[in-house]
């Protein structure tokens, strides 16, 4: 009778849920950063919607669809990239020096010029695949891949310094996800696109004035048919 409260306490404890996780990763390293991946983009997608005055405006209520469609992706999609990436990375990278200043700008640079306009390419392409409109794929791309790479450079290679630095290799993909919470609100906005957000800040419509009815001596003369 006593087991069961102290495998419950233990459970609890946030030391025994990371070796559990580390576990994981050891066991089933890919079905773990993927489903690392579609909480990551989850939980993204939601702070994006709860903080975002346009997307309030445009659905006035959480949108589940938009969600599940980031989930999918980082769990279909953003894990499994990750996982066979970094370890490309590592095992093409100087293997024998992983932590030497070479080894990680080399792989900042790799990085920042293939996969992020890859991966960029691909979230947006499967965005529009989940919402049926297969036809929009071009025109998002060509409106959104350059500005999102942009934007991605004011953070993800000093955020890769500390990753390829200092990250074991087995956890990169938890390390990214826990960067990507504010990184997947802009991704998600992005893949909502531009014209909620400016609708969301847009000028009122002009009102039509109505001239006021005049009476006694200032009232018009109606003239006989």
């Amino acid at each position: 009778m006593v087991a069961a409260p102290a495998m419950g306490l233990s459970l609890g404890r946030p030391s025994t849920v990371w070796k559990s996780y580390c576990t994981a990763l050891e066991r089933q390293p890919l079905v773990t950063k993927s489903l690392t991946s579609l909480v990551g983009f989850a939980l993204g997608d939601m702070v994006a919607q709860a903080t975002t005055k346009a997307n309030l405006r445009k659905h006035k209520r959480f949108d589940f669809q938009r969600t599940l469609r980031m989930a999918t992706f980082g769990g279909a999609i953003g894990g499994p990239m990750g996982h066979f990436w970094f370890q490309y990375l590592d095992k093409a990278v100087l293997p024998k020096t992983p932590k030497s200043p070479a080894a990680v700008f080399s792989k900042i640079g790799l990085d920042q010029l293939i996969m992020a306009p890859i991966g960029t390419l691909i979230f947006f392409a499967s965005q529009q695949l989940m919402q049926g409109k297969p036809r929009t794929i071009g025109s998002q791309v060509k409106e959104k891949l350059w500005p999102t790479t942009v934007a991605g450079y004011k953070l993800w290679p000093l955020a890769h310094l500390v990753n390829f630095a200092l990250i074991p290799p087995a956890q990169r993909v938890l390390y990214v996800n826990i960067i990507s919470v504010g990184w997947t609100c802009i991704l998600s906005q992005a893949a909502e696109g531009i014209k909620a957000e400016q609708a969301a800040f847009s000028p009122p419509q002009q009102v039509p004035i109505v001239e006021p009815i005049k009476y006694g001596k200032d009232a018009p003369k109606l003239q006989r048919a």
